[in-house]
């Protein structure tokens, strides 16, 4: 019988190797870039999106930060926040008895008792962690970020509509500054004027709080600390046709007149009466309120706003009339 060899195997022929392989064809490069396109176009508005929410998150963040400073200002200062205009205190001179211990004031460099009166950002710089001796737009980077709104895009479009007109620490020649957010006049006027129901702001603009007597800044004074505003998200652009801001277009809301204060209609003392007058709405910064001097647009057609209290939260037009400016309110 035959030995069978069970290593041996019957041999195994290979093809021969080849350079050549198989590319995409043009159909399958355009369906590729086809889903590629069909996805940048459904993310690209979810980023958006969520890029103006991260925006209007940090900007309820800046005024929440900027009450807190308020109210810190305030337990230093006999419950008194800072007073945001006073023509007569403009000037430099010496702080009027019946404000000292209640209001900021820095001294000028050429020292003694000669002083002016800070404006209400910079009074509270240095409670949100800046120098003393540092106004708003010059503080450590971290806080005068605080004081604009990563939304406001007018910030790049100049300095005309930013501007706080009077007592702005830089004086004359720095009316314009770098701020996104503005005051309830209403709540802090100052009363200069030897009137009891009212507080001359600027250049003969007399603020008289809806239903009462001006309050100097005084906390305990105001009525509904949960509903009365202290800041909010704010923007003076120019009107059209307008070649200069003038006196009144500060960063500043109120509800004296001219606007409504029928004391039957329930938008009376309100922002919603700023709101129904065309000429103090573009003080607002909504999409309607876009005009070729300047963007307005930040959070569509909401508002940031911060309270005497000092909590904070976003309203719509339609609930303007819950933000209260009259303290007496």
């Amino acid at each position: 019988m035959d030995r069978i060899n069970h290593n041996s195997r019957p041999p195994v022929s290979t093809p021969p190797q080849t350079n050549t392989h198989a590319g995409f064809t043009l159909i399958e490069l355009l369906v590729v870039i086809s889903i590629i396109a069909l996805l940048v176009g459904i993310l690209l508005p979810a980023l958006g999106a969520a890029r103006r929410t991260a925006q209007n998150s940090q900007c309820l963040s800046n005024v929440r930060q900027m009450d807190t400073a308020a109210m810190s200002f305030a337990a230093d200062h006999r419950f008194h926040v800072q007073i945001s205009s006073s023509d007569t205190l403009w000037v430099p001179g010496p702080l009027p008895s019946e404000l000292r211990g209640k209001q900021a004031q820095y001294t000028d460099q050429t020292g003694g008792n000669q002083g002016r009166v800070k404006d209400w950002a910079s009074a509270i710089v240095p409670y949100m962690g800046g120098d003393p001796n540092s106004d708003f737009e010059n503080a450590d980077p971290k806080v005068s970020k605080a004081f604009i709104c990563p939304s406001d895009a007018g910030q790049e479009a100049g300095a005309e509509g930013y501007q706080i007109y009077n007592n702005i620490t830089g004086g004359v020649g720095k009316e314009n500054e770098p701020i996104s957010y503005g005051v309830n006049a209403d709540t802090t006027t100052y009363n200069n004027n030897g009137s009891a129901d009212g507080g001359l702001w600027a250049s003969g603009f007399t603020i008289r709080p809806f239903k009462g007597d001006v309050t100097n800044g005084n906390l305990d004074s105001i009525r509904t600390t949960s509903s009365t505003m202290m800041y909010a998200d704010c923007g003076t652009a120019r009107g059209v046709g307008q070649p200069l801001l003038i006196a009144g277009d500060q960063l500043f809301y109120s509800a004296s007149a001219p606007l409504n204060t029928d004391p039957n209609d329930e938008v009376s003392g309100t922002l919603g009466a700023v709101y129904e007058n065309t000429r103090a709405r573009y003080r607002m910064p909504l999409a309607e309120n876009e005009t070729p001097e300047g963007p307005a647009d930040r959070h569509g057609d909401k508002i940031n706003v911060a309270f005497a209290d000092g909590h904070a939260a976003g309203f719509g037009t339609g609930d303007f009339d819950q933000v209260y400016l009259s303290p007496h309110k």
